[in-house]
């Protein structure tokens, strides 16, 4: 049976939640100071709020893992002490409201698309997603930000939950630990005892034997002889016995505490392996979209960490989009949203080859890591929107086109994460630009 490590994954796993629980708490802290900031009148302090806004709309486009969540509570905080100056009183957002809304809304989905969705929540933050996209209006932006908020504190329940899960077998490690130590300590001494009552046994049997030599030197007839020597043999025999029986007792003991033992450490084994068991399940379906079955964010972002351009200069980026996806959802409903976020999803990983990396970037918004050069890439993401072109699907007995635009760029040496979707999203939006339902480089 093998030991638990120090830095085992499961240790290893329990530091990560409560990591994720305190950035998470900070987040929801934040949100609500936020949201209580957008509730007050207009009066002053609109002009530093629409800036830091603005400057939060480049900063959520960035990708952003769950070790870089910091960097939007440090946005969060900057639009803080902008409405709120130090030594003054809070300085509320504009009555028109509108110039910070884009940046709002960005960073209202930067923080849902963060979030870790589960069965109950997984339709909520699909439907809340699909509210705050293209949302103008700041009193809805407002009750779209306290439901994020709810589901913020969702998330802290779940990951309060699963921490306390993990430290209670962390507890329960350390006890079985404890035990261990202890039955070492009795085995070593059980040890010192047989050694001790071996040493007495060894004694007891010299002394018969040199009464036994004395006997034999010094016995007069033989019958004398014949009785002194049963007698001695007879106080041998004893020794042995009750050393014997001593053993055997001392033997059994220490079998049942074996047994004992074997049983919690593998019952320890069976539990530690469920923990870990479950939290590869969980961080499989935290790198899941739930409506797409795709990869999303959270594991795009980790993907894109890793990003370098390789020597041949193979590796490309496909950032896709659907185009007129909100006409589908305020014509259709939501339901017909989602069914169109399916279907492209399917289209694209079926096109795709099994070694391309494809995420749901957020909204309507796809994007593939491709091992190809930027032509090749470029006939790929032609295919794709070739393809999706094809497709149709009904709904409310009415017939949809999907169209699909496209932007192509190659990772290039010194890229970063951010150089590289910026580039790609530049390439995106001259598509769009150009009429969507196309495929642009750069």
């Amino acid at each position: 049976m093998e030991p638990v490590q120090p830095d085992s994954p499961t240790l290893a796993s329990i530091e990560q939640i409560q990591q994720r629980e305190q950035q998470w708490r900070r987040v929801g802290e934040l949100l609500h100071r936020l949201l209580a900031q957008l509730a007050k009148p207009a009066e002053t302090g609109g002009a530093a709020l629409d800036a830091t806004l603005g400057e939060l709309r480049r900063i959520v486009r960035q990708p952003t893992d769950a070790a870089r969540i910091p960097t939007l509570l440090r946005a969060l905080a900057q639009a803080m002490q902008n409405v709120d100056p130090p030594g003054s009183a809070p300085a509320p957002l504009p009555a028109a409201a509108t110039s910070p809304v884009p940046a709002l809304d960005e960073l209202l989905l930067a923080v849902l698309d963060r979030l870790d969705p589960d069965e109950g929540s997984a339709a909520e933050m699909t439907a809340l997603r699909t509210a705050i996209v293209g949302c103008t209006d700041v009193e809805a932006l407002r009750e779209h930000g306290r439901k994020l908020a709810e589901l913020v504190s969702c998330q802290l329940h779940r990951l309060a939950t699963d921490h306390r899960a993990a430290l209670r077998l962390l507890h329960q490690i350390g006890s079985e630990l404890g035990d261990m130590a202890e039955f070492i300590e009795e085995n070593a001494a059980e040890y010192s005892d047989a050694a001790a009552a071996r040493v007495t046994l060894d004694a007891s049997v010299l002394d018969d034997v040199e009464a036994i030599d004395d006997c034999i030197e010094t016995a007069s007839d033989l019958a004398e002889l014949r009785t002194t020597l049963r007698a001695h043999l007879a106080t041998i025999r004893g020794h042995l016995a009750a050393t014997q029986k001593r053993e055997h007792a001392r033997e059994d003991a220490w079998r049942q505490r074996v047994d004992n033992l074997r049983r919690r450490v593998q019952k320890l084994e069976q539990s530690t392996r469920d923990m870990e068991t479950m939290l590869v399940t969980k961080g499989h379906l935290l790198d899941t979209d739930a409506l797409t079955g795709l990869a999303n964010r959270r594991a795009l972002d980790a993907r894109m960490a890793t990003l370098k351009a390789p020597a041949t200069g193979t590796l490309c980026v496909l950032m896709m989009d659907i185009d007129h996806f909100k006409s589908i959802n305020d014509r259709l409903g939501h339901g017909a949203g989602d069914r169109a976020l399916r279907i492209v999803a399917e289209q694209l990983q079926t096109t795709l080859r099994p070694g391309d990396f494809l995420a749901r970037y957020g909204g309507e918004e796809f994007l593939a890591i491709v091992e190809a050069d930027l032509p090749e890439a470029l006939e790929m993401a032609e295919r794709l929107r070739s393809r999706l072109e094809r497709t149709r699907f009904r709904s409310q007995q009415e017939p949809v086109q999907l169209t699909l635009s496209c932007g192509v760029t190659a990772v290039r040496t010194g890229d970063t994460p951010e150089s590289v979707i910026e580039r790609a999203d530049q390439a995106l939006y001259r598509a769009k630009r150009a009429g969507r339902n196309r495929c642009e480089s750069l």
